[in-house]
C-alpha cells in the first residue's frame, strides 16, 4: 500500500469551495496533456475533490487502484482552477510518501514519462526541491524519519 500526504506551499488559510463543474473542467484540461490517460475513475475524482477541501490528507489504497495519478496531477488541477479565477497557491506542490524507497525511484519515473514534473526526495535534495518549481516530490519514510527532513517539513 501507499500512502499519500499532500504539503501545498504557502498553505491556504481558508480553503476555496470549488464546484464539481469546474472540477471537472480543470480534470479534462489536466488529462489532454497525459498520453493515453482520457478519464479518471469516479474514485480518482473523488480522491481530487477531498484534495481540494482539505489542506493535508493521508489516503491508503490498494495497489493498482488509481491512487498515484490524482495526486500528481493536483497541482496541474490547482494552476487550472486558478486559470479559471480560484485563488490556490501560485506553485502547489505535493509530497507523496511511498512504501518503500526502492519503489520511489520507479514512481518518479513513471510521473515523469507522463511529462510532469517530479523529483525523489533525500535529505540533501529536500530545501532545494521545495524552493524549486518542481510540483510533486516522493519520499520514502526512511527519508521522511530523518530529523533534517522532518525539521524543514514542519
Amino acid at each position: 500500500m501507499l500512502a499519500i500526504l499532500t504539503y501545498i506551499s504557502n498553505l491556504i488559510s481558508e480553503m476555496t469551495e470549488v464546484s464539481i463543474a469546474d472540477l471537472d473542467t480543470a480534470i479534462n484540461a489536466v488529462l489532454q496533456n497525459l498520453p493515453g490517460i482520457n478519464t479518471l475513475y469516479p474514485g480518482q475524482t473523488e480522491l481530487l475533490n477531498c484534495l481540494l477541501k482539505y489542506d493535508n490528507l493521508f489516503y491508503t489504497n490498494s495497489t493498482n487502484s488509481g491512487k498515484t495519478l490524482p495526486t500528481v496531477i493536483y497541482p496541474d488541477i490547482l494552476k487550472h482552477l486558478n486559470s479559471i479565477g480560484y485563488h490556490f497557491p501560485s506553485k502547489p506542490k505535493v509530497l507523496f510518501l511511498t512504501a518503500l524507497n526502492s519503489l520511489k525511484l520507479s514512481l518518479v519515473n513513471n510521473v515523469k514519462t507522463l511529462g510532469l514534473n517530479a523529483e525523489a526526495v533525500s535529505s540533501e535534495n529536500l530545501e532545494e526541491l521545495l524552493n524549486s518549481d518542481t510540483s510533486v516530490f516522493l519520499i520514502s519514510p526512511e527519508v521522511l524519519k530523518l530529523k533534517a527532513v522532518t525539521r524543514i517539513l514542519v
